[in-house]
């Protein structure tokens, strides 16, 4: 946006602003990875297939530019930094008009433009008195629920929604062994299985459950905080979501930071005792001993920040353990704990 602007805008610095939030600064080099975590230098070495799907030429740093324009000035919010999502923030000012808001620059500029978008050079072509570029109608699919009884939404609600029972087997089974403080009666799973389990407030359940609301269109509700455990040796049938993770209570262990970025770097399932700190391996046998085989909610603090805390599910064998995480969260999770390299 900012090559595209030819200094009309700059950025401004916000720092301040919000005393108290915990940011990162911009980046003005950085890394372009594909879905699989692949890095790739230049968008000359990326694959045709991915040109198309994935990977935009806009996406590289220009470092130059970007330090000339200030990019670090801008704020990244992490998940860690202040228990939220994660967010981008720039403030950016206007010092003048932009090259398409001028006459005689919008044609050239609307042409050799890639990176505006189709609907915004509509919205410039409109303004001309052009016709507006035409879309397709959207059609009302019907959709054959599990009954072959069409409906006229993605789920047949009173099949999908169902709630659990207070005194539900499974799910207070699965609580005990968690610390779940939430009412039983307000999770449900989908067609009466336990595939996967949601979590709702009571002000959704009682929009879910309403017999005024039957002919709502509604796709889904809640989150996902549990699924079906694969694994035979769990103590339990379920197991919790990373989005879930906040609320266990039991099951969580305590450890240093070096051993979550062992834990992190290993793709494979490791024997603990030989690769985490003796106190750790005892802490885990104290836990098995106790309540048996199944996920655990890992959790260190920051080397640079002791007031923050990053923390991951794993689960954890008899003798061996292995992070529920993806590649992109093991990434996240190392850069988090800035650390390159560390092997088991």
């Amino acid at each position: 946006m900012f090559s595209q602007a030819e200094g009309c805008l700059e950025l401004l610095d916000c720092d301040g602003k919000l005393p108290g939030l915990k940011f990162a600064k911009g980046f003005t080099d950085w890394k372009v990875f594909d879905a699989d975590m692949n890095v790739h230098e230049s968008f000359e070495q990326v694959p045709e297939k991915l040109k198309k799907s994935q990977i935009h030429e806009g996406m590289f740093p220009n470092v130059e530019f970007n330090q000339k324009i200030g990019l670090d000035l801008c704020l990244r919010l992490l998940p860690h930094h202040n228990d939220d999502g994660g967010f981008f923030v720039a403030m950016i000012k206007k010092v003048k008009p932009l090259p398409w808001e001028n006459a005689q620059d919008k044609d050239k500029v609307l042409s050799e433009c890639p990176l505006i978008s189709k609907r915004v050079k509509t919205s410039l072509t409109e303004e001309d008195g052009l016709a507006p570029l035409k879309s397709k109608p959207r059609v009302r699919r019907e959709v054959k629920g599990r009954s072959n009884k069409k409906i006229g939404n993605m789920f047949a609600a009173k099949d999908f929604f169902t709630f659990c029972e207070k005194d539900d087997v499974v799910l207070s089974k699965a609580s005990e062994f968690y610390g779940f403080k939430q009412d039983p009666e307000l999770f449900f799973h989908p067609h009466g299985t336990y595939k996967n389990v949601y979590s709702v407030n009571e002000a959704v359940k009682d929009v879910l459950t309403s017999e005024a609301n039957q002919s709502i269109n509604i796709f889904i509700a809640g989150i996902k905080a549990l699924v079906k455990e694969s694994r035979s040796s769990s103590a339990v049938q379920l197991k919790p979501k990373a989005t879930f993770a906040a609320h266990v209570t039991k099951r969580t262990l305590e450890i240093s930071a070096n051993d979550m970025i062992k834990l992190l770097e290993a793709k494979e399932s490791v024997e603990f005792k030989a690769c985490l700190e003796d106190s750790t391996t005892q802490n885990l046998n104290d836990m098995i001993s106790q309540s048996g085989v199944g996920v655990v909610k890992f959790s260190c603090r920051l080397p640079d920040d002791k007031t923050i805390r990053y923390e991951a599910l794993g689960f954890v064998g008899r003798e061996r353990v292995l992070l529920d995480v993806n590649e992109s969260e093991r990434y996240h999770g190392l850069l988090t704990l800035d650390q390159k390299s560390l092997t088991c």
